[in-house]
């Protein structure tokens, strides 16, 4: 038995036709430390009530196919994500299985959330809903990091509810969070787009039977530091732009992307701007320009500024909380 805790840095994106279609000529052009296909077969498990998505938890347990037809098994708890809007930042606890068994008595005592009782939470649980997806990954160097990309297709299921798995991940294997930004930002000239919601979070919407929540604006005002204003603004951008594709309501977008745009290029105009700040308050005003032309919305949100002003912003904050804690 391997027991191992990491932290997960990630970035997901939706790929359009042609990011699918050119995404293997786009990765040549890097050096290319490996590359695997794999079929996955997840579980993920919870209480009646949820105990373990209340302390903001996810358990699943995982099996792994290879080409070579070799089948392993592992179990994995993640804690909450502490990333920024569209950045995920995760610590997860690994454990590889000898079977196809649950077994919660092969965590390390601080895995689990403190006040839940480990013997009672292992009689508790159930199976929720599965995913199963094909993932073709590809681990490239990138100047002086690793990055994973992992492009997966396949499905959500509960009961006879199903949802599909089109994405493609970007995680940090070793080196700086920034060159992953930096890398993401060049393959947004492909035609990608921001994904803010995990495959688990998608799930339990399944499991309760609930669409994205109504996206609601930040009181902004009320918050003391440009982190926190910036963090919020980006992800009231994020959750309108996934509720107005999943119910096809491009006109109330519109409305709100020119409510908090101005509010963006508020917090990075300035005379003492650094270049960053400068090269997203130009991105931003670009947006502007754009917005009015009522593009069809799945039109905008693969346009290459979209994304890029977005991972734009995120390198920003995560600049912001780097020098908070110097």
């Amino acid at each position: 038995m391997e027991e191992i805790m990491t932290t997960e840095i990630e970035l997901k994106f939706a790929l359009s036709q042609h990011a699918a279609l050119k995404l293997t000529d786009f990765l040549a052009d890097y050096p290319m430390l490996s590359e695997d296909n794999l079929w996955l077969t997840n579980t993920y498990y919870d209480t009646p009530d949820h105990q373990l998505r209340k302390h903001h938890c996810g358990l699943r347990l995982r099996g792994i196919e290879t080409e070579k037809n070799k089948t392993s098994y592992e179990m994995t708890i993640k804690h909450g994500n502490k990333g920024v809007a569209g950045l995920h930042q995760r610590q997860e606890y690994n454990v590889t299985l000898p079977s196809k068994q649950l077994d919660l008595s092969l965590f390390p005592s601080e895995a689990l959330p403190r006040s839940l009782d480990p013997k009672l939470l292992a009689r508790q649980i159930r199976p929720l809903f599965n995913t199963h997806f094909h993932r073709q990954i590809w681990l490239i160097h990138y100047h002086q990091s690793q990055i994973e990309l992992a492009f997966d297709k396949g499905d959500i299921q509960q009961a006879s509810y199903h949802l599909p798995i089109d994405e493609l991940e970007l995680e940090l294997k070793q080196g700086d969070v920034n060159q992953l930004l930096d890398f993401a930002y060049i393959l947004a000239n492909l035609g990608i787009r921001v994904l803010s919601q995990s495959k688990a979070a998608r799930g339990y919407q399944l499991v309760n039977q609930r669409s994205l929540s109504v996206a609601i604006m930040p009181s902004i005002k009320l918050m003391t530091d440009k982190t926190s204003v910036l963090h919020a603004l980006l992800k009231y951008w994020q959750q309108s732009e996934e509720l107005a594709l999943q119910q096809n309501d491009t006109l109330t977008f519109y409305h709100t992307l020119q409510t908090i745009l101005p509010q963006f290029v508020d917090l990075f105009e300035s005379p003492n701007s650094d270049r960053l700040a400068n090269k997203i308050n130009l991105n931003l005003v670009r947006l502007q320009q754009i917005v009015v032309k009522n593009l069809p919305l799945n039109e905008w949100v693969y346009q290459p500024i979209v994304t890029q002003t977005k991972l734009l912003i995120m390198t920003f904050i995560v600049h912001l909380k780097g020098s908070d804690t110097d």
